[in-house]
């Protein structure tokens, strides 16, 4: 590594005792040692450089990912000691959780409209979110008719242990009771 030649004047520094004021002359820097103001002042708007990229004070540098929002969110005391009790990163595994299952409910969203579109082709897969994570309200409707609506809420996880051919026979079975109406629904 090259070493390149101080430019500081070390005879001066050295005469300097503390509590003097320091010998300072308009054309030695941007702003005077001895005012505490503008010293805060040059520094508070002052670019900060780590490991020869510019840095600027208060902001992020740029992101590997998108970056994430800030929101206020009340948990269960279990979900809060069940992810602190694994360590540091535990609001990122928190994330990572929510993200799994959101690309859960993908997954079934896309089998069950398959199935749906094999029992009814042409037709329309509608689901609703209810309270629970993991469950959620669907019909199935042609235009303005209902051809199969599942009462209540059905839990993903359950449609998850089941094979294509026993959701099939479960749509076809709630279409024979389900009104065509979609009023009714």
């Amino acid at each position: 590594m090259k070493k390149t030649k101080s430019e500081t004047d070390w005879e001066r520094v050295m005469t300097v005792r503390e509590g003097d004021a320091i010998p300072y002359e308009p054309e030695d820097g941007p702003y005077d040692p001895n005012d505490a103001e503008a010293t805060r002042a040059f520094f508070a708007q002052a670019d900060l450089v780590r490991h020869g990229k510019v840095v600027r004070r208060g902001k992020r540098g740029p992101q590997k990912t998108p970056t994430k929002k800030l929101v206020s969110l009340r948990l269960s005391p279990e979900v809060i000691d069940h992810f602190k009790a694994t360590g540091p990163g535990w609001q990122t595994r928190i994330d990572s959780t929510l993200q799994a299952s959101i690309e859960r409910y993908k997954v079934q969203k896309i089998r069950l409209g398959r199935i749906a579109h094999r029992v009814f082709p042409g037709c329309t897969l509608h689901f609703s979110t209810q309270s629970k994570p993991d469950a959620v309200q669907f019909w199935i409707t042609d235009a303005d008719q209902v051809l199969c609506a599942f009462p209540g809420e059905t839990d993903l996880t359950e449609v998850e242990g089941m094979s294509d051919k026993q959701i099939e026979a479960r749509v076809r079975e709630v279409s024979q009771q389900t009104p065509t109406n979609a009023s009714d629904h």
